[in-house]
């Protein structure tokens, strides 16, 4: 099996605030793809885990921002497509970035190799608030 892909979020100044694993089943991916795998596993542990705060690349809508991380007002599953949606419109407004190695990605369609891969940055310019 290849290794886990480290996932950073972190601030304009570079600080870290975050991270996470994901498994790395493939040698390439799109940066669409990457965010789809993302969305997928934080979701999918935030809703069987149902953990009081956490930490998601978008903010659930009704929820508050805490020093742990987003709080919902009122327990509930989060749908990973709508979170999704609003990555994708976030990441080509230019919300946040990916960066590989110093290397920022662009485009949705950009190919990032994960052979020899481990750490992914997310940098979030802003807030970003959907599903």
């Amino acid at each position: 099996m290849k290794e886990m892909i480290k996932i950073n979020d972190e601030d304009v100044r570079g600080d870290c605030y975050h991270s996470f694993r994901i498994p790395n089943n493939v040698d390439s991916l799109t940066v669409r793809e990457l965010i789809k795998l993302r969305i997928e596993s934080e979701v999918a542990r935030f809703n069987m885990q149902r953990p009081l705060c956490f930490y998601a690349l978008v903010q659930p809508q009704d929820a508050e921002i805490t020093a742990k991380g987003y709080r919902l007002k009122t327990h509930r599953d989060i749908d990973w497509n709508a979170q999704y949606e609003t990555a994708i419109e976030a990441f080509s407004n230019k919300s946040f970035l990916v960066s590989v190695s110093g290397k920022d990605f662009q485009s949705l369609d950009d190919m990032i190799e994960t052979t020899d891969l481990v750490e992914i940055n997310f940098v979030k310019f802003s807030e970003i608030i959907g599903g």
